[in-house]
């Protein structure tokens, strides 16, 4: 419950922070062109992709509330909205002074498993 209340906190301080807000959140700011903005500024400031998906629950959660306990939304602004998987990094290739340093410490450690462990990474 802490968690949910506190990221609810930081988007309704975000929305009362947009133009036309009075500095103050108003339910009706939670539009869908507010939560994709959010979530797309969360990613700009190197969120990840399963913190941006706790954010969006937790908002979809309020909206459901305010829909059906108090009546102010038509519809949930989350409904609709991607978050798209995080990308598989293509695997690494070390630079030639990465290289140089790790065949240094290994030849340092004069260990044979390590040499031949470095031998099978040099394919």
């Amino acid at each position: 419950m802490g968690a949910y209340m506190r990221v609810l906190s930081l988007v309704a301080a975000w929305l009362a922070e947009r133009p036309g807000s009075e500095g103050s959140f108003r339910p009706e700011q939670l539009t869908r062109t507010a939560v994709e903005t959010y979530l797309a500024h969360l990613d700009s400031e190197g969120y990840s992709v399963s913190h941006r998906a706790r954010v969006k629950s937790a908002v979809s959660g309020f909206a459901r509330w305010l829909i059906g306990e108090k009546g102010v939304l038509r519809r949930n602004p989350t409904r609709g909205i991607d978050i798209p998987a995080q990308p598989l990094l293509a695997p690494r290739q070390l630079s030639p002074d990465q290289r140089y340093v790790l065949r240094q410490l290994v030849e340092d450690e004069d260990d044979v498993h390590g040499a031949a462990l470095f031998a099978l990474g040099r394919v």
